[in-house]
């Protein structure tokens, strides 16, 4: 009986991880480097390389024919997506090789951009989707 109190427990501690973890988790896969040198080129194109593939997620985070409530989850998700390559890259904007710094400012601020983006979408739905009638006349004029 106690032993199935235990499984219970774990049981019940692992769905709580699973729906507490934030989505700034998406994080942590691709982060094989805590603190990179940023003055390598190397370590450089490996987290470029990374935040195309959170740019690659993010852009499979929405589909076409979902419902509000999906396409505000999945845009969450794109944000978060977004915000991880803005992270990688952004560590990066401090270097000694002048290339690297600029390359990494640049990208930095599209992702950022791509986040402000997102989130005047996700207002956009949450706004029709509250009041459609309104919204829609207010987005044609």
């Amino acid at each position: 009986m106690r032993r199935r109190w235990l499984c219970i427990v774990v049981a019940m501690l692992c769905c709580l991880l699973l729906f507490a973890t934030s989505a700034s988790a998406l994080c942590l896969p691709l982060m094989t480097y805590p603190q990179p040198d940023i003055n390598s080129p190397t370590n450089f194109m490996e987290a470029m390389i990374d935040s195309l593939l959170y740019l690659r997620i993010a852009t499979t985070s929405v589909k076409g024919d979902a419902s509000n409530v999906e396409v505000l989850i999945g845009l969450a998700a794109r944000k978060e997506a977004y915000k991880c390559g803005s992270d990688l890259l952004s560590r990066f904007t401090s270097s000694t090789n002048p290339f690297v710094a600029q390359l990494s400012k640049t990208g930095s601020e599209i992702y950022t951009t791509l986040v402000q983006l997102t989130e005047r979408s996700e207002l956009l739905i949450k706004n029709f989707a509250n009041n459609p009638k309104t919204q829609a006349t207010s987005l044609v004029l």
